[in-house]
């Protein structure tokens, strides 16, 4: 137990497989967190947990240390801390990805929440580049109201009760309808034998958009923290089709040493964008260039036509104040560090183009994907 100089006190009490699954002591956790509390100072406890014995509290406070730490020197810093609550926090965190994406570049001039001159609400990054400084508005959109948790967990407790098998199995939906359909098979003794007694990877697609993926019983664990469901072990995430790449919502069920997952349906995201398109474009600075900056990670559906509608934005006297869009993806898998991933797409009829230097930069991160 540890007493900051503000009078509250930090106790750390975590397992052990969690500090190890993460590569950390004990102390080498105080740490990360003793920065929070050096920089927070008496709002910490509005933001973060005083008593860390809960592993996804954990993981917050490890997260946001790691992404604050790498901007921590920057003009503005202490403005941005200020304003960073635990509501918002992902939308603050990405801002933040974002300012130490540009500085590997560009290693002056990037201010988080920068001083406006009054006249309204500023964008949350300012890049200095000849010959006009470039703004940056991030954006994060919330996908909580597309997982429904309960929804899901039915579905695996039914899959499961109609087939006693311990192979790994995983559903994936493109239409609410297509688990009705998925129900009527299972009451067939035949394709539930086909599942059951599967003794190598299978794949099994039904017509009503339904496919179910199964894998034979391994020695694998996962290895991370959860939201325990009625006794389960839920693991929310995002399921990426690897011809498609379309993505769905979804859970891993974990008990009893099985696992089940639930990924579906196929969301429209289309509104989810220009909802904040609409929100971001009064966030320009009039006479400079100015970027759009969302959280790809978070965006479900098809790719393909999420950027078309993306791409739709970019008219002759419509949008022109958009220099372009920079959609901005996380990858982090277990055992590897993290990766970014970039797609930019530029607007040819902007108002106010960015720099070549700062274009090139961007062009060459998006090409290193394809």
């Amino acid at each position: 137990m540890s007493k900051s100089k503000k009078g509250f006190y930090i106790e750390v009490r975590l397992p052990k497989e969690w500090l190890q699954h993460n590569k950390l002591t004990s102390s080498q956790f105080r740490e990360e967190a003793g920065f929070l509390v050096r920089n927070f100072k008496s709002r910490y406890p509005d933001v973060f947990s005083t008593h860390i014995h809960d592993t996804n509290e954990a993981s917050y406070i490890l997260q946001t240390a790691r992404i604050l730490k790498q901007v921590s020197d920057l003009p503005g810093f202490e403005r941005f801390v200020k304003i960073f609550n635990r509501i918002d926090a992902p939308a603050y965190l990405f801002a933040a990805r974002i300012a130490d994406f540009f500085r590997a570049r560009f290693e002056v001039g990037l201010e988080p929440e920068p001083i406006g001159d009054g006249s309204g609400r500023m964008p949350d990054l300012e890049v200095t580049a000849d010959p006009k400084p470039v703004f940056i508005e991030c954006k994060t959109i919330d996908t909580r109201k597309f997982y429904k948790p309960k929804e899901k967990e039915e579905i695996a407790r039914k899959l499961r009760e109609a087939i006693d098998t311990p192979n790994q199995i995983t559903i994936f939906f493109d239409d609410p309808k297509g688990i009705d359909a998925l129900y009527k098979k299972l009451a067939g003794d035949k394709f539930v034998a086909e599942i059951k007694n599967a003794k190598e990877h299978r794949d099994f697609f039904l017509e009503e958009g339904v496919h179910i993926n199964i894998i034979p019983e391994t020695d694998d664990t996962i290895a991370d923290s959860g939201m325990m469901l009625h006794g389960m072990m839920a693991l929310q995430g995002i399921m990426e089709d690897n011809k498609t790449n379309e993505r769905k919502p979804g859970f891993v069920f974990m008990q009893n040493g099985r696992s089940t997952g639930v990924f579906g349906p196929l969301v429209d995201f289309r509104s989810c964008l220009e909802k904040k398109r609409k929100k971001s474009q009064t966030q320009n600075v009039a006479d400079h260039p100015y970027i759009l900056a969302i959280d790809a990670g978070g965006i479900l559906g098809d790719p393909e036509v999420n950027f078309c509608h993306i791409r739709s934005w970019f008219q002759p006297r419509i949008n022109t104040r958009y220099s372009g869009i920079l959609l901005f993806r996380v990858l982090s898998k277990v055992g590897r560090s993290e990766s970014v991933e970039i797609d930019f797409l530029k607007n040819e009829n902007a108002a106010h183009a960015i720099s070549d230097d700062i274009e090139k930069f961007l062009i060459g991160k998006a090409q290193q994907r394809h």
